[in-house]
């Protein structure tokens, strides 16, 4: 039997649900004291998702989404498995939920791109590239080595990378023609409460939806949107990391598309477009890595998760089976995932840092975790073997 709502119980319902952060347990209590009733927040919960207004449903992003789900939910080999996509996908209904609150929240007025000043005969043409990953937005570390992160510590630590790149945009470009940006997202923006059960709980802020949430408005605001200000063309490559997908176990089958990042890519490219950020381009790949060329020379960045460990030689091998795949020479690499950085090769294998820097597993396990995101330079000429120019740390933790 359905049901009967009244339209004021919709929308006491829908208000406390889009205007808080109340769970649902604590929007049922107030619904029952309101309307004297004694409703389970599974009714709640339905009644929400049954009236509430989702996103354009037409927007090609959605419907890629919703259709990835639908064939997975109808193709599970096992009664386990089948239990587990139904999970997923009740889960990934309520991200649907989250991205169009996130956008509601928003004030997306058209911003107006700075004209970039004309090309300098007398200067060489330069390409800047941020490696930003391993964010984690929605890890809680509690004064592991002095090291205290919260939602609003990794909030302030984007800001201060994105002032830094603006600065070296100004800087650089006394001496150089800076052509453009390469923002290679490289996967691990979120913690995900839910990548190892319980454990990971306990070293999370907040939910995983609520995570997806916050590294989205983040992400625009904190990074994207001042960059993108200055009028310099970015290019945004974005690739998956291990702790953006639901469940313990990684897919082969268009990681890409599976993991959370490709709804928090999604919903940025999104808003970048309705912004009207005309001086950005995404490219959202479905694979594990994806290749980048600046001045001729091919970088492939990728999450790094796939190495057992980080040495030399096995970055070399990896661009070499790499290479192989994409029959072209390969000439750098860019990883994430060990939040220590490295480099090999004068530029030529790099492993960035990450946001939080130094936290519980980290210390347990006798690691480094070094709170840096790596910024490099690629010059134009036809004096070198390569393109690349130097390279630059950016340090986020106070000591």
């Amino acid at each position: 039997m359905i049901e009967k709502w009244s339209e004021e119980e919709i929308a006491f319902i829908i208000h406390l649900k889009d205007t808080t952060d109340l769970t649902w347990v604590e929007i049922t209590d107030k619904y029952n004291k309101k309307f004297k009733k004694e409703r389970n927040f599974e009714n709640i919960k339905k009644c929400h998702q049954r009236n509430a207004n989702y996103l354009d449903r037409s927007d090609n992003h959605v419907s890629l989404l919703k259709s990835i789900h639908r064939t997975k939910k109808s193709s599970g080999n096992t009664a386990k498995e089948n239990k587990s996509i139904i999970e997923q996908w009740i889960a990934r209904d309520d991200l649907l939920e989250t991205i169009s609150n996130t956008v509601k929240s928003m004030s997306l007025h058209k911003y107006k791109i700075p004209k970039k000043p004309p090309k300098a005969k007398t200067k060489k043409n330069m390409t800047l590239e941020l490696l930003f990953s391993d964010v984690h937005y929605g890890k809680y570390i509690d004064n592991i080595d002095g090291n205290f992160v919260d939602c609003k510590v990794i909030r302030e630590r984007v800001k201060k990378i994105a002032d830094t790149v603006i600065k070296e945009i100004e800087r650089e470009s006394k001496s150089f023609n800076v052509e453009r940006l390469v923002l290679a997202l490289m996967g691990d923006i979120i913690e995900n409460a839910d990548f190892h059960g319980q454990e990971s709980e306990k070293g999370c802020e907040f939910s995983t939806s609520r995570q997806v949430q916050e590294a989205i408005n983040s992400m625009f605001y904190d990074l994207i949107l001042p960059i993108a200000m200055t009028g310099i063309d970015i290019l945004v490559p974005c690739v998956t990391g291990n702790h953006d997908r639901i469940g313990l176990h990684k897919t082969y089958q268009k990681p890409g598309e599976d993991n959370l990042t490709f709804i928090i890519y999604s919903t940025l490219e999104l808003l970048c477009r309705q912004s009207g950020l005309t001086n950005i381009k995404f490219e959202i790949v479905k694979g594990l890595y994806t290749v980048v060329q600046v001045y001729g020379n091919n970088i492939v960045l990728e999450h790094g998760d796939e190495f057992k460990n980080i040495n030399r030689d096995t970055m070399a091998n990896q661009m070499s089976r790499r290479q192989a795949q994409l029959g072209k020479v390969v000439h750098f690499i860019r990883v994430g995932h060990w939040h220590e950085p490295v480099q090999y090769g004068q530029g030529r294998m790099m492993v960035n840092g990450s946001v939080p820097g130094q936290d519980s597993y980290a210390d347990s396990r006798g690691f480094c975790s070094e709170a840096v995101q790596i910024m490099n330079y690629y010059v134009q000429t036809d004096k070198r073997n390569t393109c690349f120019f130097r390279s630059f740390p950016i340090y986020l933790q106070t000591k």
